[in-house]
């Protein structure tokens, strides 16, 4: 992703400066009442996850980003962090921010790793990407009955939306992992600069407010491979597996995947 500097230079960095709308197309969550549950529920790790990143692009603390980066987005970083540091560029924090955050674009994938790294070529999978093509494999209104009636404590406005945004990868040897995807969208001052000799290469004193988003993943539900739980007639095994792990819904560690979209939303599958 490239930006223009002050200088009209040209320089890839995985950050957006000076972004007033956002790097990606935003579907709003269905309805306010669920907003407001996840915001309750994630809020305080997203900001804390946006704050200790730009920490670590100031720091170029590869420990850090090694652990909260998805693997292909942290060989992104550091190899930008290796390019820009070449040029004489570095990576300034400007001030303490407290962003406005807000959510958007939940999704839920199966078949696949977080890892990018470990999934197969994308033409190797069956791809179920929309309503009626999930139907084929797991009825919907099935799917949806039993999570209900289940009471996995998820409302039922996450639930249809989480629905009407699947997304499966059907392979028998792949995983049977349930990936929930999250864009956070932070409204916030400018955080973040790139100096180079003592000077800053961005901003000419007038600072407006800027966009910035992060795309979170999650692994709440692992259930093995494809080929040991997913076939005609057990579905029931499935959810009973979903009802020993529902109180992992959103509990379970979170994964950076993209920033400001530099990896154009990092696919899982090329």
């Amino acid at each position: 992703m490239f930006f223009a500097l002050k200088r009209t230079l040209a320089v890839n960095a995985p950050w957006l400066f000076k972004q007033t709308t956002p790097s990606i197309s935003i579907r709003n969550l269905s309805s306010e009442n669920m907003h407001t549950e996840l915001l309750g529920r994630l809020s305080e790790g997203f900001l804390y996850a946006f704050n200790s990143i730009a920490d670590a692009y100031e720091s170029q603390d590869i420990d850090l980003l090694s652990q909260c980066l998805e693997p292909n987005l942290f060989k992104h970083v550091s190899n930008s962090f290796t390019s820009l540091s070449s040029e004489g560029y570095k990576f300034t924090k400007l001030s303490e921010v407290s962003p406005n955050l807000s959510l958007a674009n939940m999704q839920l994938t199966l078949g696949v790793y977080i890892d990018r790294t470990q999934n197969l070529k994308k033409s190797e999978y069956y791809m179920v990407k929309s309503v009626e093509d999930f139907k084929k494999v797991i009825p919907l209104e099935f799917l949806k009955r039993q999570l209900k009636k289940d009471s996995f404590g998820i409302d039922e406005d996450i639930l249809n939306s989480c629905m009407d945004y699947a997304c499966m990868y059907i392979l028998p040897k792949a995983p049977a992992n349930l990936i929930l995807a999250i864009d956070a969208v932070y409204s916030t001052e400018p955080i973040l600069t790139l100096e180079k000799d003592g000077k800053d290469q961005v901003y000419d004193g007038n600072k407006d407010k800027e966009i910035h988003t992060l795309r979170f993943e999650s692994e709440p539900v692992k259930l093995g491979f494809q080929k040991e739980i997913i076939g005609i007639g057990n579905y029931d095994k499935i959810f009973e597996e979903l009802k020993k792990q529902r109180h992992q819904f959103y509990d379970n560690p979170w994964i950076v995947t993209d920033i400001d979209n530099t990896m154009q939303g990092n696919p899982y599958a090329l």
